[in-house]
């Protein structure tokens, strides 16, 4: 075995027989004979020719067009999908929403307390009562972001109220954890 790793060591490069003592290291004795017998073939296909190294003085080799355009379509792709990993990963934070409402009566003494959430793809979706103002419209809501917390704000009722069904859908980036609605607030706990 050793006269073997010195001839090794003495006909191919350094790096082989370096390779070889870190194998035989964490191998065990099956495992060890296929390596060797590997080395063996590589060290033959070494001493005909058929396999070439590149000597201190030689040319670096570079692809050529015959037969490289898979290698080379596979480096633009792989740099490519770095460069779109590194460009969605600087992403700023935001907060969309889309609110629908729909009145459900003339007067709030129906009003349920129920509050019901929803996840989906786009984020999470929030259903719940409210009694607004009779000429309500969806630009009078107020929709921020501090810390992790999603704050949301409807006027206060001054003249006549009725009873709307909300329908709330809010898209934000980072993740939040908590929704306050007025001067309710609520965990956020995505369902998978």
């Amino acid at each position: 075995m050793e006269s073997y790793n010195e001839n090794l060591h003495k006909k191919s490069s350094p790096v082989l027989y370096e390779f070889a003592k870190q194998m035989r290291r964490s191998l065990t004795a099956a495992k060890e004979m296929f390596w060797l017998k590997l080395l063996m073939m590589i060290e033959k296909q070494l001493s005909n020719g058929s396999i070439q190294t590149l000597s201190k003085n030689a040319k670096p080799w570079f692809p050529s067009r015959k037969g490289e355009g898979l290698r080379v379509r596979l480096n633009v792709a792989v740099v490519t999908f770095l460069i779109l990993l590194g460009v969605s990963c600087n992403r700023k934070p935001f907060v969309n929403h889309k609110l629908k409402f729909e009145k459900i009566s003339d007067n709030c003494e129906n009003l349920k307390p129920s509050f019901r959430m929803v996840s989906n793809v786009a984020g999470e979706r929030y259903e719940f009562e409210k009694c607004l103002d009779a000429n309500f419209t969806k630009d009078m809501m107020k929709i921020s972001r501090v810390g992790d917390t999603v704050l949301v704000q409807f006027p206060k009722a001054a003249g006549q109220t009725v009873l709307d069904k909300m329908t709330l859908d809010v898209d934000s980036y980072p993740r939040y954890n908590f929704i306050t609605i007025d001067d309710e607030t609520f965990n956020v706990i995505p369902s998978n």
